[in-house]
């Protein structure tokens, strides 16, 4: 655009000048939220390109095919990374982060007029917000920048910390909010900021806990334990017994190894959490004497092998003891140990969590009236929508939102479990004891008996938390060996073994996939269970580029249409 002005000049002189003046630049930037949302991995950085990138059809990949439409768009893909903690200082530093790439990035455009346009994932609307104050305060902000639009994707607003300063933001700002009912981590998950879990993590080795896992149910799936129910009493001294104690020592080496990582990780804890430390270090430190002595004992015996014999050489009652210490419970929640032991690690402030703030599924407080808010609600596009268990999710939702306020955490953990659980499973479970019980004396009677006792406590209130939020057509199918099929004898033929060790070779020998499958796609979780809520569900937001956002983007976008784009 051209404007024509008089000037007068000091000696009275005067002449007509011409000026031409540019319109604004626009820089979109992508903020990645939360890796996952409580940070089970620890590692950093996490917040990437491919966070955004994994298909040209996602939400990226539509923002990107805007570029050529305008005459001075220009779309940052190099990618702004963050740890991707939910934790507080790490939002902070990350707001920081951004202001540093802006000003590294377009260091040439500094007095030029740029309206900047931020689009944040989960968290990364948090990430966001705390920009506005971060850019608020530091001078080397650009006096001719500003914000022109927020597009927050399923973020979580908290209502003390990460608040909008309006200072840098332009007066025609637009605001996109997009969000999913069935998105847990927005609705409460997200009002737990955890501190950094990096240290927690730092001692515990993944792929060690995965290899263990894998032998562990390579020895479960051979059927070796099937001689000691069909028989009983009788196991071929020369040829059964020893394969059934190898390949016992074999397993509970593997969960020796588990335990390690466990303990490592309880050790690293806070020193707050002292208390908390020590009941779980005594249950774990014992559990891990008792899997050493098993295996030493397995590994001695050279004859009189028998179920008897297998029962004495495992030790068994150190375990159900240690059970029981864990799992003691007394009619209310309040009684629990292990819920217990778990609210005071994820305690406020002394435990592992930096602050619990009621989030809000949009930014009205913060915004205040000042910009224009367009909100799109995609609970419909969520295909576990199709599964008409809306009302079930309701009831589930509003009582852990409730249990929250309420700073109750043992009852929020209760009602996270209860969805693991089937109830059913633990009525069959506490049927098989008290068969047992019949024929068993003794301290096995006496510690059965009180397992018993402890799961039926637990699952009156897995009943009454249990909100079935998994439709019949997701269930995991269950697959049905009849009894005539499977010849545990078999097991102890040579090819069968040889099956085995090549098949422990592998395991021991292949590196731990990190990769996708080979399809290219990882397995989902099942619809409606809680991983699915927390991620998918959560994630649905950035999966594709919503009609309704790229029409506040264009409205927003200040640079001008390119009049010789042929799309």
């Amino acid at each position: 655009m051209a404007n024509k002005f008089r000037i007068e000049f000091e000696d009275g002189a005067k002449r007509s000048a011409s000026v031409k003046i540019k319109a604004p630049k626009d820089i979109v930037m992508f903020v990645a939220g939360t890796t996952d949302p409580i940070n089970l991995t620890g590692e950093n950085h996490q917040a990437n390109n491919k966070y955004w990138k994994d298909s040209l059809d996602n939400f990226w990949g539509g923002v990107k095919k805007l570029k050529p439409q305008y005459l001075d768009l220009h779309i940052e893909d190099t990618f702004f990374s963050w740890s991707g903690d939910n934790d507080t200082s790490e939002r902070n530093k990350a707001a920081e982060r951004l202001l540093d790439l802006f000003l590294r990035v377009y260091s040439n455009w500094t007095k030029k007029e740029v309206h900047l346009h931020l689009i944040g994932h989960s968290h990364g609307g948090n990430v966001m917000n705390q920009f506005t104050e971060t850019i608020a305060k530091d001078k080397n902000f650009p006096e001719l920048w500003s914000i022109k639009s927020l597009t927050y994707l399923s973020t979580p607003f908290f209502q003390e910390k990460h608040q909008i300063v309006h200072d840098k933001i332009h007066p025609d700002c637009r605001v996109m909010n997009v969000h999913n009912e069935y998105d847990i981590t927005q609705r409460f998950v997200a009002d737990f900021s955890l501190y950094n879990l990096e240290t927690i993590l730092s001692t515990f080795n993944s792929d060690k806990v995965t290899k263990a896992t894998e032998r562990i149910n390579l020895v479960l799936s051979s059927n070796i334990f099937a001689q000691m129910f069909e028989k009983f009493s009788y196991i071929d001294d020369d040829d059964e017994g020893p394969l059934i104690w190898e390949r016992t020592a074999l397993l509970i080496n593997n969960v020796g190894t588990i335990l390690d990582e466990v303990i490592g990780c309880v050790n690293n804890l806070k020193s707050s959490l002292s208390a908390e430390k020590a009941n779980l270090l005594t249950i774990f430190n014992r559990l891990r004497a008792w899997a050493t002595a098993t295996e030493v004992v397995l590994n001695s015996r050279n004859s009189d092998y028998g179920t008897l014999s297998w029962i004495d050489d495992l030790n068994y009652l150190v375990v159900f003891g240690l059970l029981n210490q864990l799992l003691a419970i007394d009619g209310n929640l309040e009684s629990s140990f292990l819920l217990g032991v778990l609210a005071g690690v994820f305690a406020e402030d002394t435990g592992l969590t930096d602050s619990i703030d009621d989030t809000a599924w949009n930014p009205d407080s913060q915004i205040n009236g000042k910009y224009k808010i367009d909100y799109l609600n995609i609970t419909t596009k969520d295909r576990y929508h199709s599964r008409g268990k809306k009302s079930n999710y309701e009831g589930f939702a509003t009582g852990v939102e409730g249990s929250v306020k309420e700073k109750n955490l043992r009852e929020v953990l209760m009602r996270l479990f209860s969805q693991f659980i089937d109830p059913e499973t633990i009525d069959t479970a506490t049927n098989k004891i008290k068969k047992i019980t019949r024929f068993i004396v003794g301290r096995t009677d006496t510690q059965l008996k009180l397992l018993r006792g402890n799961l039926i406590d637990y699952n009156v209130f897995i009943r009454q938390f249990n909100a079935d939020l998994i439709a019949e057509q997701d269930q995991p199918v269950e697959v049905e060996v009849e009894e005539e099929d499977i010849d545990s004898d078999i097991v102890f033929t040579p090819a069968a073994r040889a099956e085995f060790n090549q098949a422990l070779a592998t395991i021991n020998n292949t590196p731990v996939k990190k990769e996708k499958a080979e399809d290219g796609e990882e397995h989902e979780p099942i619809p409606g269970s809680v991983p699915y809520l927390a991620m998918v569900s959560h994630g649905l937001s950035h999966t594709q580029f919503w009609e309704e956002v790229e029409e506040v983007l264009r409205a927003a976008f200040s640079s001008g249409k390119n009049p010789g784009y042929k799309g």
